[in-house]
């Protein structure tokens, strides 16, 4: 999760309840206060009420340009973006990520342009030219490193390495995943990382490295209680027994994930 200065968001943050975000509406705030009450009901909405959602999303824009003020309408265009490309509409959330451009050198901001780059990399990443994701994420990098932002540098890693896991360069993905691993002992920001290098020694047939990570992704996601990321880790590791022929074990693992994942009501493949 990403969070600016000023009490301003991007991406889903703890909200305050709905009643109260609109109660504030109703005081007649700040416009300060308005906007970052029309941000948090973005995120409210997020899960359950998409078209409710980009409504107050919108609301923020059109105040922060109103406003006029540079930071506030960056984190605005950067979400609708973010929004957007997440729904498949790739051509509208680059024209909203172009807007941004004009603001950046001006404002010299690290956490807005690590946050462009990133939204920039998952676009290129979307239309398949990974080497151009790859750059953009690697500049997310530099400017999430400049701010001492730990945990956007190790996303940054992590996104690097998804793009040489799809380009089939095992390698090098699991270079960059291991990069950011080294990068923090913080379980809940490298327990994915963890999991991602089991699945490059899956893929490069080393079943024993590959059952070592899953474990330890297992482990941790069981601590954290995280159930449907356990129940994935016992899938992949279903997965790994049946390549070495155990299959009693693999039916095991099998059948754990697949009750944990009905006691939560989730579904694995």
């Amino acid at each position: 999760m990403m969070r600016l200065l000023d009490n301003i968001y991007l991406y889903a943050q703890p909200l305050t309840p709905t009643d109260s975000l609109l109660a504030v509406l109703d005081t007649n705030p700040h416009d300060t206060i308005k906007y970052n009450s029309y941000l948090s009901l973005h995120f409210e909405f997020l899960p359950q009420d998409t078209a409710r959602s980009r409504h107050y999303l919108e609301e923020a824009i059109t105040l922060s340009e109103k406003m006029q003020d540079a930071r506030r309408i960056c984190v605005g265009y950067l979400n609708l973006c973010n929004y957007l490309w997440r729904r498949s509409e790739f051509q509208s959330a680059e024209q909203w990520l172009a807007k941004v451009e004009p603001y950046l050198a001006p404002l010299d901001d690290h956490q807005i342009d690590a946050t462009y780059f990133t939204e920039q990399g998952f676009i290129f990443k979307n239309n398949g030219d990974y080497e151009a994701a790859a750059r953009s994420f690697l500049n997310a990098r530099f400017n999430y490193e400049e701010i001492h932002d730990t945990v956007g540098v190790i996303k940054s890693y992590n996104n690097i390495g998804t793009i040489y896991w799809e380009l089939e360069q095992l390698d090098e993905a699991l270079g960059y995943f291991k990069k950011g691993l080294a990068e923090t002992s913080d379980e809940t920001v490298t327990k994915g990382i963890i999991g991602n290098i089991g699945l490059i020694y899956r893929a490069k047939g080393d079943y024993p490295k590959a059952l070592e990570y899953y474990k330890k992704s297992l482990n941790i996601n069981k601590r954290l209680n995280y159930k449907q990321d356990e129940a994935i880790d016992l899938q992949n590791i279903g997965v790994l027994y049946a390549k070495t022929e155990d299959h009693r074990l693999a039916l095991d693992y099998y059948e754990e994930a697949h009750v944990l994942s009905a006691s939560i009501g989730d579904q694995i493949g």
